[in-house]
């Protein structure tokens, strides 16, 4: 298990080794399909020409995760006890509180919760003339276990309006037994939580919109909660970090004379290779390694050690590709299509271009700019007001210019 006590880097590279004992004869290690990254045994490491760049970096550290977290119990609790027109926080009968429930047309019998077909046939010339209906004797069965608490998930990920399933059905269905507990005397021991899954399963329309009403009001709590927890970090002395680890599962090694890091571990995206605007960008520079002295790509994970550069929203931009010119200039340069996503690439633009005004106000040497790909000639945008290549390519210039 890698830890660090101490929180920072160290420069031997023991420190980030991991090991595991076992008397396991055959180990299997497979790929984690819910975090890819976790297992990071690619190892690049900064080259010795790197010289400094110091520079003011930004950081917000991401609080949200999309997840309901526990501040959901109160708010489940509301919109409860407001459809059934129960005292919110008013410890009543639970007699009283299930005869309300009962006004609401929530059935409480749970007997014969289910059907089967007992028995039935079908004809594969039925099948293939489209029929559907069939006679047959119907079998009443309770729900299995299993089946019964499925069913009770289900229908509360169909209700989460955009929250993560994964990170939130716990929290969502603890809410759902506090609340039960606190009106009608409920525990665990007497079967609490069964029948709380046979109420939302037998009731769904009616619970259903309940759950829905519920994490739609969360959302501002929510959004209250993630602005107290947000911590913005600026570093005004970053650095490229003198090595990383990449996941051989999202990561492939990528040969390039003018990359800073050794060897280059490039993104495989989700077809299964690299992006091909930024590997054609690469080859760029590096034919051009006689005004180049080093490319470093910038990482994509929202982590402190990146590159990252404040929008007007607050939140981080991380550009592609920080250059070192022979000439001792830096350059801060992010790749894009031309066309797409252009609301996103203006914002982006002015960021940049508002962080070179800054910096180099300070006495830094530094230029940049959103690049695209026309044809075989790669086009700069340097311009304080961000035009589209699409609506005003007079605007932008040869890359080639700057080299």
């Amino acid at each position: 298990i890698f830890r660090m006590p101490e929180v920072k880097h160290y420069l031997n590279e023991d420190f980030y080794r991991a090991y595991v004992y076992t008397n396991i004869q055959s180990i299997i290690v497979e790929k984690e399909t819910y975090n890819p990254n976790i297992i990071k045994t690619l190892l690049a490491k900064r080259k010795d020409n790197y010289g400094g760049v110091k520079l003011l970096s930004y950081y917000k550290n991401r609080v949200d995760f999309g997840d309901i977290t526990s501040s959901f119990y109160g708010v489940f609790e509301k919109e409860f006890c407001d459809y059934f027109d129960i005292s919110l926080g008013m410890l009543s009968d639970y007699e009283d509180n299930l005869e309300k429930l009962k006004l609401k047309n929530v059935q409480i019998d749970f007997d014969k919760m289910d059907k089967i077909i007992k028995d039935g046939k079908i004809l594969a010339e039925d099948i293939d003339d489209s029929k559907s209906e069939f006679d047959s004797d119907l079998l009443m069965v309770n729900y299995s276990e299993n089946d019964l608490e499925a069913k009770f998930e289900s229908i509360i990920k169909n209700n989460l309006n955009g929250f993560v399933p994964k990170r939130s059905l716990s929290v969502v269905k603890q809410a759902i037994y506090y609340t039960f507990k606190k009106y009608f005397y409920l525990s665990y021991k007497l079967g609490l939580a069964v029948f709380v899954q046979n109420l939302f399963v037998r009731n769904s329309v009616i619970f259903s919109i309940i759950l829905d009403k519920a994490t739609k009001a969360y959302k501002s709590v929510h959004e209250i909660e993630i602005r107290n927890k947000s911590e913005e970090k600026i570093n005004e002395n970053w650095e490229i970090p003198i090595s990383k680890n990449y996941s051989p599962v999202t990561y492939e090694r990528y040969d390039l004379k003018v990359s800073l890091y050794d060897p280059l571990f490039v993104r495989i995206g989700t077809n299964g290779k690299p992006n091909q605007l930024e590997l054609d960008f690469m080859n760029y520079i590096n034919e051009n390694s006689q005004s180049i002295d080093w490319l470093w790509q910038n990482g994509q994970e929202h982590m402190e050690t990146n590159f990252g550069i404040q929008k007007d929203d607050g939140s981080t931009f991380q550009p592609d590709f920080i250059l070192k010119f022979k000439d001792g200039r830096i350059g801060i340069f992010d790749t894009k299509s031309a066309g797409e996503r252009e609301d996103d690439n203006r914002k982006k633009a002015m960021a940049l271009v508002n962080y070179l005004e800054s910096e180099t106000i300070k006495g830094k040497n530094l230029i940049g700019g959103l690049v695209i790909k026309d044809g075989n000639h790669f086009m700069v945008n340097l311009n304080e007001e961000y035009k589209s290549y699409v609506d005003a390519p007079g605007e932008w210039e040869y890359f080639d210019k700057i080299l």
